[in-house]
């Protein structure tokens, strides 16, 4: 890692005209080397501009052109880890000539390859296509026929969304055959296997459910657990089993509000080290460089992060609202379809054909045609509806009256009476609510009242004491109560980690998604 102190000497001994304009250029991209290190993204891409623009085209040679698509290709790292996609598209359009000029013809092409997901981010489906096939082309025109079927994975999936199935299972069969990325058994390399949604996708279009499921399977233990969970509600949506369709709708719903949680965060954070540095920079600013004060720059970053913020966290209580909404109406929505298809079953069992009323039978066709419009009603819901994450569920149960009630009860005061049952059971249908995994699982097991509500209030974070006084018992027995309930529960007797394995029942659904193709 270079240090910026120790480069800017450098910069103010060259930066004059007596030194060639390449010897400029090359201590410029130093300076904006420099700045990436520390995480300045804003003076890198500056400088990395004052670098390209010393450059001397007009007397260049193949090491002036190599510095240059090196230069672009830093550029293009930022503009990637920024979500600039027009910015980073130009940049990679200069790395490639560059890289052209200097007669590297491979890092050319792979400039061009990058070029192909940051399309697909613009959602540029003919230049996606029109890309991955140039590319490799021009990849098994070097003999490298690996790197041209490595291209294809985003060029699939872009099939498989616009329905050219032909098409998408021609670049699989190539893909599979030829990247080297796939083992004896089908399975392909780790870090890769989001490749298995695509091909679920492909299965499903096929009707082979089966293969779908287990290809969306795969991806659990890896990571991808949005992908995984949108795969399986369509498997179960195809084979219309209500149950498992409501589970999946709730854990695609968290693995997506968990996404987005994510990337407010990871935009507050972009927003705190990005600016766009104009090449026309105004009075102020200059003297702030000539300076070396950063004062200005500071406050605008600050002053974007807090816009940002406020946008982001105002968009993300719209959607939360939309989200209660929605989850509203698809109740609605599923109570009166499963009533009217009761009714409908009823009405035609009943009805006497002989009789042949046409009341009866316009009544049937109105039931209906009432029963299509609500299936494909919840087919939306079940596509579109959100839940809440792990970390706000919890925040929202430690909120909730009845919680705040037992929190109440562990102070001691002259009339203190122990929680009546009907408190508990209030207690236990509301842990329920919010944590239905946890509960699920205590209920699957044979758990004694006192270490269900041990575990109840070890999870709110009750503090032993809190909760044999609230048990009326022993704190002895309280951490008795821990080690038997883990036992029964994780099958190791271990009183001490059981708040974090009950946290960790509920948590199994937030998940970190890869934006890469």
């Amino acid at each position: 890692m270079v240090e910026i102190k120790s480069v800017q000497p450098l910069v103010r001994h060259y930066d004059h005209w007596w030194h060639s304009r390449n010897h400029r250029m090359r201590a410029y991209y130093m300076l904006g080397c420099a700045y990436r290190d520390q995480g300045e993204a804003p003076a890198a891409i500056h400088y990395y501009h004052i670098a390209t623009e010393k450059a001397d085209t007009i007397h260049a040679d193949s090491a002036t052109y190599a510095t240059l698509f090196r230069i672009y290709g830093q550029m293009a790292l930022i503009y990637e880890q920024q979500n600039m996609p027009k910015e980073e598209i130009e940049t990679l359009n200069k790395l490639s000539k560059y890289a052209s000029l200097a007669h590297d013809t491979l890092t050319s092409i792979m400039g061009e390859e990058r070029k192909v997901v940051v399309y697909s981010q613009m959602d540029d489906t003919a230049n996606v296509l029109r890309l991955t096939e140039s590319v490799s082309q021009q990849y098994l025109k070097l003999g490298f026929a690996q790197k041209a079927a490595r291209t294809f994975p985003t060029a699939i999936y872009v099939c498989l969304i616009n329905k050219d199935y032909a098409r998408a299972r021609q670049y699989m069969d190539f893909f599979e055959k030829e990247s080297g990325l796939f083992d004896e058994a089908g399975n392909i390399e780790s870090g890769r296997e989001q490749y298995y949604y695509s091909k679920g996708l492909y299965f499903m279009s096929q009707g082979e459910i089966d293969s779908a499921e287990i290809c969306y399977r795969k991806l659990i233990p890896c990571g991808y657990l949005y992908e995984a969970y949108k795969g399986l509600l369509s498997v179960y949506e195809s084979r219309n089993i209500n149950d498992s369709i409501a589970k999946y709708i709730e854990l695609t719903e968290q693995a997506l509000e968990q996404w987005m949680a994510n990337q407010q965060g990871t935009a507050i954070i972009q927003s705190s080290a990005m600016y766009r540095y104009e090449r026309n920079r105004n009075a102020a600013i200059v003297n702030a460089r000539k300076a070396e004060q950063t004062g200005y720059l500071s406050l605008f970053i600050l002053l974007s992060a807090i816009i940002l913020y406020g946008y982001a966290r105002k968009r993300l209580q719209e959607k939360e609202t939309k989200i209660k909404q929605m989850y509203k109406e698809y109740t609605n929505a599923i109570n009166e379809y499963e009533q009217l298809k009761e009714e409908f079953q009823t009405l035609k069992h009943n009805y006497d054909y002989s009789n042949n009323s046409s009341d009866t039978i316009r009544l049937l066709e109105k039931k209906q045609e009432r029963i299509e419009y609500l299936e494909g009603q919840i087919k939306t819901y079940q596509s579109n509806l959100k839940t809440l994450s792990y970390a706000k569920r919890e925040k929202l149960l430690k909120e909730n009256e009845i919680v705040a009630y037992f929190i109440g009860k562990t102070t001691i005061t002259p009339k203190w009476s122990a929680p009546k049952e009907d408190k508990w059971r209030c207690l236990t249908t509301t842990y329920a609510q919010y944590m239905p995994l946890v509960s699920a699982r205590m209920g699957n097991f044979q758990l004694s009242r006192q270490e269900r509500f041990t575990c109840i209030l070890t999870h709110l974070e009750f503090a032993s004491s809190d909760i044999a006084m609230l048990l009326e018992t022993s704190v002895s027995r309280i951490s008795n109560a821990k080690n038997d309930a883990s036992v029964k529960l994780f099958g190791e007797g271990n009183g001490k980690q059981l708040r974090k394995r009950l946290i960790s029942i509920e948590c199994e659904n937030d998940v970190k998604i890869s934006t890469n193709a």
